[in-house]
């Protein structure tokens, strides 16, 4: 399945409105540390597209090395006995672990293009420090 931010093209003529794009920006906050740019809403629409909406929030948007791309939100990690969130022992932030994910890289990596896409259109600045 490819993944793409335009519209779906083989609508029935009889129809007198196109389908709404697949992916939109639901909402963005912007949040400048290291590589994190902020965190963004996404919704995806899934089946006919018409209706059925899947959203995604908090999720992460990074730069650097050159591109950017989007994360899913993750679930920080915590210890069994204290219950105390993980610190990573080089830069004492708090460790996650992936709640949902892309099956194929190659899928994960035209959302991400997409959504950046998307992202920049609506908010130009997004990726600025």
């Amino acid at each position: 399945m490819a993944i793409t931010d335009e519209a779906p093209t083989n609508q029935d003529p009889r129809n007198s409105r196109p389908p709404p794009p697949p992916i939109e920006i639901l909402g963005w906050r912007k949040h400048v540390s290291g590589s994190l740019r902020g965190f963004l809403g996404i919704g995806v629409r899934v089946g006919n597209g018409h209706g059925h909406i899947l959203e995604l929030y908090s999720c992460p948007v990074h730069k650097g090395g050159g591109h950017a791309w989007v994360n899913f939100a993750g679930a920080a990690q915590f210890d069994r006995s204290t219950l105390i969130v993980k610190c990573d022992a080089k830069t004492g932030k708090g460790a996650y672990t992936a709640t949902t994910a892309w099956r194929h890289r190659e899928c994960a990596d035209a959302f991400s293009r997409a959504v950046i896409r998307l992202l920049l259109a609506k908010h130009p600045d997004a990726l600025d420090p």
